[in-house]
């Protein structure tokens, strides 16, 4: 049957053909209530949700018909594709005892059967009442309140002043950005679209390869089946991976398991055998290694990991950059150079782990619809400014950021490495500057004014200074206020007054 490395393929591309739909999603609700808080009047705000009530909504709906459309005809392509990799494995190593894949009407009954009721659950996944976002609230709402929730929020938060237009998108924004899109079940659970789809795909493609396995043990005249094996096992199949066992001791082994055999949760299926004639695939010895090197793992950065822990931390990480590429492409103007920076910062650690740890990286799975080698580009190219200090021929630094323009501004207290940001305080009336430091952390800032009290911050001829940031245990707990120092004087004498 189906290889360990099949199967992995079949569930990454699974996942993946969900992105379309997700991608068009996040960026159509984001592109909305972007565009929410830039009305100025409640009568335009009313007549804009309106029209995305009638005929926007109904352009949305029937965009998303056509992406399910096209997402039903992957996933019958991929359990098509599925079977017959299955199935040539088998007859591979009966050759001449097996009818041809497209010659059998048994098997093409049993993979009929089974694109039909998976193409049927994945109708009732994705249909529209199904998927959920998360309002600015913290509640799952469907598509059509969760767009009016989201705009709403945005709106309002603008028009009456509660917030800035790039805070305001953010709130908006913040429960679709952190949870995605997601699929309500009858029984009140809410899990990631992508998640859903896999799982129904997959579920679907491991009842099939069953019931062809147990279609091909008969033709055969089997009587017992052998489990894969593969390296890096997970703890509960590994006792048991590269056993042949007789269709009794099989039947009462998988029933007892949690993980089942064949669901394909794993890497494993069983193979139809004839008991002392089939030759096991691998050896007692083979096994024991295999067993050996997982135990025996890697350490890293002090921390031991077995090896089938180490794989289990790549997906982890891998999920992680997926997610941070879809926050990118929901950033808004303020949000976009952080984001940007968390992900070149994800990938670098994931690249770092791997090699590490002796694993290959593995960016088929890095890989999200919508983001692709030009949104990378536009990464790199807005990440290189901050690869290191620079300072313009007259000794002045080169400010990364210029948020003077902006009300209100929050600089994070961790940002891009070597960032160096410029606001307004005083109602416009004082610049201030702020160092990072190259693990991006703030280390220090510049004022050119006393912040409104001379008596506290009595220093220069202007009251300009420095504060340092004092941080411990990860955490900001000073900033000590002082005189500036000559290089700070000409480091930021832009801001400075002349004396």
């Amino acid at each position: 049957m189906l290889t360990p490395e099949q199967i992995e393929g079949f569930r990454l591309a699974a996942g993946r053909l969900i992105d379309p739909i997700n991608t068009y999603l996040l960026k159509d609700i984001a592109r909305r209530i972007q565009d929410a808080g830039k009305l100025t009047s409640t009568a335009a705000y009313e007549a804009w949700r309106a029209e995305w009530l009638g005929k926007d909504r109904k352009e949305l709906e029937r965009d998303l018909a056509q992406l399910l459309g096209v997402t039903r005809g992957e996933a019958k392509k991929l359990l098509r594709t599925a079977a017959r990799y299955g199935y040539d494995t088998t007859l591979s190593r009966y050759p001449g005892h097996l009818i041809p894949f497209d010659a059998n009407p048994a098997i093409q009954q049993i993979v009929s059967a089974a694109v039909a009721l998976a193409g049927d659950e994945l109708k009732n996944i994705t249909q529209t009442k199904a998927i959920m976002l998360m309002d600015p609230y913290g509640q799952y709402q469907t598509l059509p309140k969760a767009y009016m929730a989201c705009t709403d929020c945005a709106f309002q938060q603008v028009f009456t002043g509660a917030a800035d237009y790039n805070t305001a998108i953010r709130r908006a924004c913040s429960g679709i950005v952190k949870h995605g899109v997601s699929v309500a079940y009858a029984s009140g659970v809410h899990t990631g679209l992508e998640a859903a789809v896999r799982r129904n795909i997959m579920g679907g493609l491991g009842l099939m390869t069953e019931q062809i396995s147990q279609q091909n043990h008969d033709a055969l005249g089997c009587n017992g089946w052998e489990i894969s094996a593969h390296a890096n096992s997970a703890p509960d199949h590994e006792p048991i991976q590269g056993l042949q066992y007789s269709d009794a001791a099989y039947e009462e082994l998988n029933n007892s398991l949690v993980r089942r055999i064949g669901t394909l949760n794993c890497g494993h299926v069983a193979s139809p055998i004839i008991l002392g004639v089939t030759r096991p695939q691998y050896t007692a010895a083979e096994l024991e290694q295999f067993r050996q090197d997982n135990e025996k793992g890697v350490t890293f950065e002090g921390r031991h990991y077995t090896g089938y822990e180490a794989t289990q931390m790549q997906r982890r990480m891998e999920r992680a950059i997926r997610a941070q590429k879809r926050r990118v492409l929901l950033a808004g103007p303020e949000d976009a150079a952080p984001r940007k920076s968390r992900l070149v910062l994800l990938q670098q650690e994931y690249r770092r782990f791997s090699d590490g740890v002796g694993l290959r990286t593995e960016d088929e799975r890095l890989e999200v619809s919508g983001f692709g080698p030009k949104q990378m580009a536009e990464v790199m190219k807005t990440v290189e400014k901050y690869s290191e200090v620079r300072y313009h021929e007259d000794g002045s630094v080169v400010v990364t950021d210029d948020w003077t323009k902006h009300t209100h501004p929050r600089v994070p207290p961790r940002y891009m490495p070597n960032a160096i940001i410029d606001v307004t305080s005083q109602s416009g009336k004082q610049r201030d500057r702020i160092f990072f430091d190259a693990a991006g952390k703030q280390i220090r800032q510049v004022s050119n004014g006393p912040h409104g009290n001379l008596k506290r911050h009595p220093y220069g001829k202007h009251g300009e200074h420095a504060h340092d940031i004092i941080w411990e245990d990860d955490t900001i707990v000073g900033r000590p206020a002082r005189e500036l120092t000559d290089f700070e004087r000409k480091e930021s004498s832009d801001i400075l007054e002349s004396d």
